[in-house]
């Protein structure tokens, strides 16, 4: 996925792989996920997947 020159489709997928951590109770590695998000979001200047990872970001760390 790392080699896929769509910078917003791999946000996606990190955002979602991210999502999925969650449903799995693996809160940590979804940090991770959500923080690969926003960083690839913020390199395509996409707000509404920098916003979308942010939100995700913010959920799980109150959750913790």
């Amino acid at each position: 996925m790392q080699r896929d020159p769509n910078i917003i489709g791999q946000s996606n997928f990190f955002n979602r792989f991210g999502q999925f951590l969650i449903r799995h109770n693996q809160p940590t590695e979804a940090i991770i996920q959500f923080e690969n998000a926003l960083r690839l979001a913020r390199a395509a200047s996409y707000p509404d997947y920098m916003l979308s990872a942010a939100r995700q970001l913010e959920q799980v760390y109150l959750q913790k």
